[in-house]
């Protein structure tokens, strides 16, 4: 009897895990659609691609873990997030990088960069508007990182108002000197603390506009004691 008894258990329990198995497995649980938001110039078909997450796959098997990580993977990309929902549904949000500066390549074509020097793409033409990054030689392809890769984030650093007139930004060595396009260039020296030396730089060019004597140059290398040449 005892036996018997054993027996009841273990087809009640195998009975069990298969049924627990064929729910799994049931198209009702199918991934039905991925969508995806925050995508601007990545195009959505490749964040659904670069998730490896594929229509008709159990949505309880979904590793949202593996998808992000390999949506990340995509240069433009900064963010993702990836969550499964009943129904089907594989919802995806990204959060793009942002080009601040462009910089040309042995190739022929520019490289987008981000303020940590991420070559975030790589496109025919400079975007209008962007400045320029001199002096980066390689340029890496995209997903790597420029040297020195402080360079482009030089411009985020800036006051707004001096950002704003930057069209060159040239990296020699660990030294970086703006390019103004209605100014001198703005000498900075290492890239640290660059708001204070922006202020100065600022500070010394509206001085000199104002009495009407241009200057080829300002040095703010040490922003308490800017000079001009």
């Amino acid at each position: 009897m005892r036996r018997w008894g054993l027996r009841l258990t273990f087809l009640v329990l195998a009975v069990g895990a298969s049924g627990a198995w064929l729910v799994l497995l049931s198209p009702v649980l199918d991934v039905d659609r991925i969508d995806v938001r925050g995508a601007r110039t990545v195009a959505g078909g490749d964040v659904r691609k670069a998730s490896g997450v594929g229509a008709g796959e159990p949505l309880l098997l979904v590793d949202t873990g593996a998808a992000t990580r390999r949506i990340e993977a995509i240069p433009r990309i900064a963010e993702a997030h990836v969550e499964t929902e009943l129904g089907g549904r594989v919802s995806v949000r990204v959060v793009e990088r942002t080009a601040v500066a462009w910089a040309p390549t042995a190739s022929g074509p520019v490289a987008l960069l981000d303020a940590s020097g991420l070559v975030i793409d790589r496109v025919a033409t400079a975007p209008e508007g962007l400045p320029e990054v001199a002096g980066l030689v390689p340029v890496p392809p995209p997903g790597a990182r420029v040297a020195p890769a402080g360079a482009p984030g030089v411009l985020v650093a800036l006051p707004e108002v001096l950002r704003g007139r930057v069209v060159r930004v040239v990296a020699v060595g660990s030294e970086v000197t703006l390019v103004l396009g209605d100014g001198p260039e703005v000498r900075l020296g290492p890239p640290r603390d660059v708001r204070a030396k922006g202020e100065a730089a600022l500070a010394v060019v509206a001085a000199t506009e104002a009495v009407g004597r241009p200057v080829a140059y300002v040095d703010v290398r040490v922003p308490a004691t800017p000079a001009t040449g």
